[in-house]
Parts: structure tokens; C-alpha cells; sequence
């Protein structure tokens, strides 16, 4: 493929526009400042020393005002985002100021300004120092995000990414694509994530440092894998770690590999593995004097942590006690499946070596989250003081705990004063004697008597972070944990996804989506699709403006014939009403997706099928042309019976009809082809016939007549109208051929009813449609009149077949009837009203 060479000022936008997917652009040292890119499918981005992508404006036009000096007409603030530590808003606000390239500290008033910090009224667009700068370079983050898209095999190498204003949880650099290298690319500066990794991602060196929140995140990025990375000092503007900041945080991800890298000084936990992850190894790591915990692994399952050192990780600051669960090296809250082997751990007074945890945490499809079947061996332990714990504090369930398969084992303890109490069971201080007769603790252990020292710091071997090794400015911030937040409260609103799994090399998982919005935690389905459903419960409050919901399947996989992984959904039952969505079978990534329920005093119930190819036929309801509903669905094959699909509506008083609009036709061929059947509409218990039945375009409408309906009668007691005292009454039925037939009801030529349509295939009975009328007494003639006849030849043809037509009582039809041409049959009723 083509290789493109850009230069600072160009914009590599429109260079991936203008050229095809595998392209290779080289990006030659320089400031690209504001670049944002989406790139295509396995094309490559390759920097050199000094190529930097930059999301700042230059700041200039500096004024002194009083005892400051101020810029106006600066870029409008972005949307806050995240939860500060001890409820600041600060840390939500994404524009950060850099003075020659040293960050400056956010404050939220005039008044807090001072030597390194600023303030940004975000009225008036203007931003604040204490002292002129004039002769500096001064620059304001004001651009999201660098490099973001869904592409797949994206390579970036060799690039800085700095001073963007990225919102937290989201990064500069945001994959959502599969397969993509990151080469030793620096990530620094950017206020939310440096990088947030994909399914498949492998990062390779590089340094991510000093951004905002996070160095590298993750959600649902199986397979992803981390080798010789730096994270250090993130967190810089302060976002809540119990909630997410630190150096690493993956979530909800199977077949990830940390390795052979340097995460250190982050504000927050070093590495943090959270919610359902799966088969991780993390090895060959230094995680060494983070603020909180060095390793946390919470709420999942099957971790092998091996050969790493773990160094003064959770240390307290000066007068502060320590907690030994915060700031333990090592951290393992309600998981299972864990080896813990071969690691280097070294403790500081008021901190924890390794704390194992277990609370009431609930569950996911795995399983109940658990601490259970753990073995932590051949590690060597060292406490630097005597105000140190390692153990298992047990909240929930104690009385069961023991039975849970946690085994100590041939580990080295080294402790200043051997006759301390430094381990925690049962809720209980123990020294090492005490601490031996719980069951699977240390029956080979060694404890170790003798002062240490507190040793150096160094990254691991095989740490080869490459491009980008300047370190750059930060003022310390010191920020004090907080306490965590409790668990959101269940919403009001219930929705129940009803799934079947076909797995391979692992389960379908899908999260919620409300309005394209991710809500909720994904969810995986195990039942496989052979052995029935699987009806998964959300409590959540919708936003009343919500109008549409999606099951996003976003783990597929597959390894060829019969080795496939996809997701099929039934429907989605919200607060009682269940709703088909627009695809039944998720054999890729995507969303199945269907409108919300509408509300409103009338209950419109459609009775319809479909040709279901490549997905279900989904239609809208019109009253007098204006819509009434968001999309709805069905997953009934034609042929195979009616799916009655009831929403709540409004209608608008006096509203003379009410449409089925088709949404969605697709067309490959005679055979491939996607199409709606309506066979009825029912308002408020009353039957309607509509003019048509097969709806084969995009945009066709079966429609049905609106009246004072009052029901009755049977073959579908369609009632048709009016209030009168004069009863007509008419059974019949059709030959319904790209439409259902029609007519309408009139007295000496004047339409007293209709027209209404004639749903009932003839064969399957008579469908009786009732008119209460006031016919004048002068009425002589009584006619039905077709008026829609159709043929395309024998076979083809829409017909009229008439059973009865009565009056007041009185059988006007000797014998049934057939209509094939439009015209009237007319009744002399001179002496019957």
C-alpha cells in the first residue's frame, strides 16, 4: 500500500480521507496541534522523535486586571465529567492550562489564585493567573480527544498525544476497534485517560504518565495485552480512586496480559483489575509507591499473578493511621480462582502486604462473587514495621469461609519482631502461632526475624518503554482517599432481556443501551440457545425522554465452522411490556435495538407477521399521516400465526385514520427479501380491518378507518361506527392480493360508513363489521360498494365475498355473493328504516 508523508500544519484527517484502507502516513517531527482522527481499517500512523499530536490552543492577549492578569475569548468549556475526591467538582472539569509546558494547578475561585494555579470563568470564557506571563508559552486543553475510532489493525508508533481535554473514563487515544498496536506512543497531559484500549490491543512500551485520571483504561478488551509500559503519577487532577483513577484500570475483560512494566507514584491504585475479568496474567511487573493498593483484582475471576515486586505501595502520609485493605501491595476482593506465586512484596508501617477481602458484592452470569480458591505461595513478604497486616477480613458469610479453599503456603516472612500480631482471621489480630491454626495458613511457611531497610525502586527487567522519555512537570497534589461511595440505588424501572448464548472460546456478553447510551453493567448469557432463554433483570431509572433500548453484543468471536460465539435475543420486556427488537440473531458486533414503550389512555394493539430476512420486519404507527410511535417489531415468520404487538398511544381527538407504516424493507432477491404483514389493528378493544395487507417498500402503510367504534359480533368483530339507532350489519371476506378489499356503506349513493377493509381470508370464515346508524326515513337504497379491486391475472387477484348484509334484523342476501370488479350491490330498504 501507499505510504503518505505529512507535516505539522497538514490535516491528517483529510490525508486518511483521500486514501484507502492499509495506507501508511508518516508523520514528521512537529506540533500538530487540535489533530483529531478517526483512521481507517490497518492503516498505520508513524511518528519520529518530536512528532507530537497537541490538544491546546496557544493562550495569548494577556491583560493585567487588578492583582491578575487574564485572556478572554478562550474556547467554551467542555461537558464535566467524572466524581472528584470528597465531592469536588474541580476534577470534572476537563480544560487544564500548561505554563511552557509545566501543568497548573485548577482552582475554583478568583480569590484561591496564586504562584501555579489558575482560574477559568467559564462565563465569561476568560482565564486567570497571579503573575504576567509575559514571554511564556501558555496553552489551554480544549480538544476531547486525538485519535478515536472503530477501525480494525490500526498501527500507531513513535507518537506523543498530549494536552487534551479528555473527558474521564474516555481517552486521547480511544480504540474501539480490534487489533490495533500501540508502539511506544507517549500519552501525557490529557485531563481524562491516555489511552483506552480495544479488543485485541497489544501496547508495546511507551510511557503513560501524568493524565488526569488514569494512564491506560479498559472495558471489554479481551485479549488485550500490556508489555513494557511506564504509568506513573496519573491522577494529577484528583478524580475519587475508590471510584477510578490510578495508573491501570481493566474492566470486564477476558485474556488480558500485563507484563514487564513500571507503574509507580499514581494517585490511586497501581493496577486495578475490576468486574468479571477473566484469564489474566500479570508477571514481571514493578508496582511500586502508588497511593493506594499496587495490585487490585475485584469481583472476578481466574488471575495467575506471578514474579512481579511490589514496593511500598499504600504508604500513609506523615500523621496519618493506614489501612491495611487500602493500602495493601496486593489486593483480592470477592474473586476466585487466583495463583499468587513467586512475587517480591515490601510493606511500609501503616500499610498491608497482602489483603484478601470478602463482602456481600452480589453476582454476575459467572457466578456468585466469591474470595474462594486461592493459593498464595513462594512469595517472600517484608515488613518494614510492626503496624503491618496481611490475612483475609471476612464481612459476609464468615461462618462459610473457612471451607473455601484459601491456601497460604511455603511463603517468607520477614518482620522486624516475630512476636507481634501482623496477620488478620476471623476478624482477629493474630501473631504468627495464632495466625498458624487457621486452616491453610502457612503449614510451610517460614517467618523471618530480622529489621530491613527500605529497598530501591527500579523498573523490571525486560522494561523497554522507548520513545518519549522526558518527564514532564507536575506539581505534587497530594489528595487524601476518600471513603467509597455506596452502590448506586435500583432504579424504578425493570427491563428483562430475554437471551440464549451460542459460545465458543467463551460466552456472548452485551451491555444495555438506552438512547445509544451504555447503561447499567453488561451481562453474559450462558444458557445456550438449544436449551431455551435466559431472562436477565436490570433495575434502572430510564430518562423520561428515553425513546429506544438495545442489546449491544460486543464480544464476538470465531474460529471457523462451528466454532462461532454469537448472541441471540427473544426481546426485551420493559416495566411489563415486551417488545421485539429489530434482529433476533447477533452473529457480529452490533445492537438489536426497538422503541420504548409510549404512554397514552389508548391501547393500539397490531396483529402482524413478517418475510424476516437478515432481521425483523419493524414498523411505526400514524395517526393522519403524523407519527404516534417509535419502531417496533416482529419476530413471527409468515405463515407461522400473528404476533399481536400492543403500545400505548395518545390519539389526537378526531383523528380519522390510524397507520402501519414499514420501516425497514431490505430486497436481494425473490427469495432474500424483507416484508411486513399487518392483519389487523385493534383500538381500545375494537377490531379495525386495514386497506392492505402486505407491505413490500419502505415507507408503504396499511391503514384503518378511526370512528366511534363500538365491537361486536364475531369472525373478528370489527365494529365500524356511530351510534344510532338503525343496525347494519355485514359479514364477509376477501381475497386479499397486495392489499386486503375494501368498501364502503351507502344510502341512496351518500357514504353513511367506511370505508373499511376486509381482513378475513375467504375460506377462513366471515369477519362481521356492525354500523349503528341514523338512516332518514326517506332512505330506499342501502349499497356495498368495492371500490378496490386489484389483479395482475388468475391467482393474482383481490376480491370481495359477501355472506350477509342485514338491516334492522331483516337478511337482505339470499346467497352469498362474490364482488371481482369494483362496483355496488344495492338492497331496497324503503320499508326497514
Amino acid at each position: 500500500m501507499a505510504t503518505i508523508v505529512l507535516k505539522p500544519g497538514m490535516s491528517i484527517q483529510a490525508a486518511i480521507d483521500a486514501n484507502p484502507a492499509g495506507t501508511t502516513f508518516l508523520l514528521e517531527a512537529g506540533v500538530y496541534r487540535g489533530a483529531q482522527f478517526t483512521p481507517k481499517d490497518g492503516q498505520s500512523f508513524i511518528g519520529s522523535a518530536g512528532t507530537v499530536l497537541n490538544g491546546a490552543v496557544e493562550v495569548n492577549g494577556w491583560q493585567s486586571s487588578g492583582s491578575y492578569w487574564k485572556a478572554s475569548g478562550l474556547p467554551a468549556p467542555l461537558q464535566p465529567a467524572g466524581i472528584g475526591a470528597n465531592g469536588s467538582t474541580l476534577p470534572t472539569l476537563r480544560e487544564d492550562l500548561f505554563v511552557n509546558d509545566t501543568l497548573y494547578k485548577r482552582v475554583g475561585s478568583l480569590a484561591e489564585v496564586k504562584d501555579g494555579t489558575w482560574y477559568y470563568d467559564q462565563g465569561s470564557r476568560t482565564a486567570y493567573l497571579s503573575k504576567s506571563p509575559a514571554g511564556a508559552k501558555v496553552e489551554m486543553s480544549s480538544t476531547a480527544q486525538a485519535i478515536r475510532g472503530e477501525a480494525d489493525n490500526v498501527t500507531l508508533k513513535n507518537i506523543t498525544v498530549e494536552k487534551y481535554a479528555s473527558a474521564a473514563q474516555t481517552g486521547a487515544i480511544d480504540i474501539d476497534g480490534d487489533n490495533w498496536s500501540v508502539e511506544h506512543v507517549t500519552a501525557r497531559f490529557n485531563h481524562g485517560v491516555g489511552l483506552v484500549m480495544g479488543r485485541g490491543t497489544t501496547v508495546t512500551g511507551g510511557h503513560y504518565n501524568d493524565n488526569g485520571q488514569v494512564g491506560i483504561g479498559a472495558w471489554k478488551a479481551d485479549g488485550a495485552k500490556v508489555t513494557g509500559v511506564e504509568a506513573a503519577r496519573n491522577n494529577y487532577a484528583g478524580f475519587d480512586t475508590f471510584w477510578d483513577a490510578g495508573g491501570l484500570k481493566i474492566t470486564e475483560s477476558t485474556g488480558v496480559t500485563v507484563k514487564d512494566s513500571y507503574i509507580h507514584h499514581n494517585n490511586g491504585v497501581g493496577l486495578w483489575f475490576d468486574i468479571d475479568m477473566k484469564n489474566v496474567l500479570v508477571e514481571n511487573n514493578t508496582i511500586a509507591l502508588n497511593k493506594q493498593v499496587g495490585l487490585a483484582y475485584e469481583i472476578s475471576w481466574d488471575a495467575v499473578i506471578r514474579n512481579n515486586d511490589f514496593i511500598r505501595n499504600g504508604t500513609p502520609e506523615p500523621g496519618q493511621p493506614g489501612n491495611w485493605l487500602v493500602g495493601a501491595q496486593l489486593g483480592i476482593q470477592n474473586s476466585t480462582n487466583i495463583q499468587v506465586y513467586g512475587n517480591t512484596m515490601e510493606a511500609a508501617n501503616g500499610a498491608g502486604g497482602i489483603a484478601l477481602l470478602h463482602e456481600n458484592r452480589g453476582g454476575s452470569t459467572y457466578g456468585t462473587w466469591t474470595t474462594k480458591n486461592i493459593t498464595i505461595t513462594d512469595n517472600e513478604i517484608t515488613y518494614l514495621g510492626n503496624n503491618i497486616l496481611s490475612g483475609f477480613q471476612v464481612n459476609y458469610q464468615q461462618s462459610q469461609s473457612h471451607g473455601w479453599n484459601i491456601v497460604w503456603n511455603n511463603n517468607d516472612w520477614i518482620v522486624p519482631d516475630g512476636s507481634k500480631q501482623l496477620w488478620m482471621f476471623d476478624s482477629s489480630l493474630r501473631e504468627w502461632a495464632s495466625a498458624r491454626t487457621i486452616p491453610g495458613f502457612e503449614a510451610n511457611g517460614h517467618l523471618i526475624v530480622e529489621t530491613s531497610q527500605p529497598g530501591t525502586v527500579a523498573p523490571p527487567t525486560g522494561y523497554d518503554p522507548g520513545h518519549g522519555t522526558t518527564t514532564p512537570t507536575v506539581p505534587t497534589t497530594p489528595t487524601t482517599p476518600t471513603t467509597p461511595p455506596p452502590s448506586p440505588p435500583a432504579g424504578p424501572d425493570t427491563i428483562v432481556v430475554r437471551a440464549a448464548a451460542q459460545s465458543w472460546n467463551g460466552d456472548p456478553s452485551f451491555k444495555l443501551m438506552v438512547d445509544g447510551v451504555a447503561v447499567g453493567s453488561a451481562a453474559t448469557v450462558t444458557t445456550q440457545k438449544a436449551a431455551g432463554w435466559q431472562d436477565i433483570t436490570f433495575k434502572l431509572d430510564l430518562p423520561d425522554n428515553a425513546a429506544k433500548i438495545g442489546v449491544n453484543f460486543f464480544n464476538d468471536a470465531y474460529g471457523g465452522a462451528g466454532k462461532d460465539r454469537n448472541l441471540y435475543v427473544d426481546s426485551v420486556t420493559v416495566n411489563g411490556s415486551k417488545l421485539t427488537l429489530d434482529k433476533s440473531a447477533l452473529t457480529s458486533n452490533g445492537t438489536a435495538s426497538a422503541g420504548l414503550p409510549s404512554s397514552g389512555p389508548d391501547t393500539v394493539t397490531v396483529r402482524v407477521s413478517g418475510d424476516l430476512y437478515k432481521g425483523n420486519a419493524g414498523f411505526k404507527l400514524v395517526a393522519d399521516g403524523q407519527e404516534l410511535t417509535g419502531p417496533a417489531y416482529t419476530s413471527t415468520a409468515k405463515g407461522s400465526g400473528w404476533q399481536d404487538v400492543t403500545v400505548k398511544v395518545d390519539l389526537p381527538d378526531g383523528a380519522k385514520s390510524l397507520g402501519v407504516t414499514f420501516i425497514n424493507n431490505l430486497y436481494e432477491s425473490a427469495s432474500q427479501d424483507r416484508n411486513l404483514y399487518v392483519d389487523s389493528v385493534t383500538v381500545n378493544g375494537t377490531k379495525l380491518a386495514v386497506d392492505k395487507s402486505g407491505l413490500m417498500k419502505t415507507g408503504d402503510t396499511a391503514t384503518a378507518t378511526l370512528g366511534s367504534t363500538s365491537g361486536g359480533g364475531t369472525g373478528g368483530g370489527t365494529g365500524t361506527g356511530g351510534t344510532g339507532g338503525d343496525v347494519v350489519v355485514i359479514k364477509a371476506a376477501g381475497d386479499a392480493y397486495k392489499g386486503d378489499p375494501g368498501f364502503k356503506l351507502l344510502a341512496d349513493g351518500a357514504l353513511v360508513g367506511g370505508p373499511t377493509y376486509v381482513s378475513t381470508d375467504h375460506g377462513d370464515g366471515w369477519q362481521e363489521f356492525v354500523y349503528r346508524l341514523n338512516l332518514p326515513d326517506s332512505t330506499k337504497t342501502l349499497g356495498v360498494d368495492f371500490f378496490n379491486d386489484f389483479s395482475e391475472g388468475p391467482g393474482l387477484d383481490r376480491n370481495l365475498h359477501l355472506h350477509s348484509v342485514s338491516v334492522n334484523g331483516h337478511e337482505l342476501l339470499d346467497h352469498d355473493q362474490t364482488m371481482t370488479h369494483n362496483g355496488m350491490v344495492g338492497f331496497d330498504v324503503s320499508s326497514l328504516v
